[in-house]
C-alpha cells in the first residue's frame, strides 16, 4: 500500500541556469509566435472574388486587444506599440490553457 503522506514538491527554479541541462536544452527549440489582429471565415467563392482593392470587414473593434499565439494555441493578449520605425506588442494577460480531465475507471 502506497505512503499516504505527501512527499514535499522540489522548489521551483528561479532562473533558467538552475534547470537540468536537458531541460535548458528545450529552453532552444524555436516555435512559430504569431500575432491576429482579426480573423473571420469566408466561403471560398467569396474569397476568390477578392480582388486588389476590394475592402474586408471585421467585426472586431479597432480598440480590441491583439492575441499572440505559440503555434497554434493561444498564449497571451496584448495591444499594439510603436517601436521605433516598427510595431511591437505590449503584454497585458497571459492566456491559461484549457484544463482537459480525463475519468478515472477500475480496471478488473
Amino acid at each position: 500500500m502506497p505512503d499516504p503522506t505527501p512527499t514535499p514538491e522540489k522548489p521551483r527554479p528561479r532562473d533558467f541556469r538552475e534547470l537540468p541541462p536537458y531541460a535548458r536544452t528545450l529552453l532552444q527549440v524555436r516555435v512559430q509566435v504569431s500575432v491576429t489582429l482579426a480573423a473571420k471565415r469566408q466561403k471560398v467563392e467569396e474569397v476568390m472574388a477578392l480582388v486588389p482593392g476590394s475592402l474586408l470587414m471585421f467585426d472586431k473593434p479597432c480598440d480590441a486587444m491583439l492575441e499572440m499565439s505559440v503555434g497554434d494555441r493561444p498564449f497571451a493578449e496584448g495591444d499594439v506599440v510603436k517601436v521605433g520605425e516598427k510595431f511591437g506588442l505590449r503584454l497585458d494577460r497571459m492566456l491559461m490553457p484549457d484544463e482537459h480531465f480525463l475519468p478515472v475507471r477500475r480496471t478488473g
